[in-house]
């Protein structure tokens, strides 16, 4: 992070260098791709589908719904859950429309209250650390989720 008198001038470095991780697993296999914004430097709080808090400049939402090519809808492609690990303070993910097959791994986001996965071809429940409600505690790797959707398994979790 960036800072001058005291001030925050840009993103965290290491959630930087986590989107452009995040660019490379959604791109096309020719390397195109539908982040133009999302380059090796500058403030990724500016980038596209990115929304940071204004004070601290970490990351809080992700948009990346229909970020993967509809060329592509026909290879089976799933994304890796520790892509989202430096996004501590990360309140909203959305990754639908993006024909994902599979989240590996534990999705582990403390702070996150929106998800969703609708209109992709999930197998299974992504795994969030825990049983989706355990004495009526919501989610473990996400205890202030409010909502789930996972509209292509049919399942919708308020």
């Amino acid at each position: 992070m960036l800072k001058r008198n005291g001030s925050v001038l840009g993103c965290l470095e290491a959630e930087r260098v986590a989107l452009l991780r995040l660019k490379d697993a959604f791109n096309h296999p020719n390397g195109s791709s539908l982040l133009p914004s999302w380059q090796g430097h500058g403030d990724c709080c500016t980038w596209e589908r990115v929304i940071c808090d204004n004070s601290t400049k970490r990351v809080t939402y992700l948009l990346l719904n229909y970020t993967r090519p509809h060329v592509l809808s026909n290879l089976q492609w799933s994304l890796n859950a520790s892509h989202f690990l430096p996004f501590h303070e990360l309140q909203g993910l959305d990754l639908s429309g993006n024909f994902m097959s599979a989240l590996l791994g534990t999705l582990k986001l403390n702070n996150l209250q929106k998800l969703s996965f609708s209109n992709n071809m999930l197998t299974k429940v992504p795994s969030f650390g825990g049983n989706l409600l355990t004495n009526d505690k919501p989610l473990n790797g996400a205890q202030m989720l409010e909502g789930l959707v996972l509209d292509l398994l049919g399942w919708r979790i308020p």
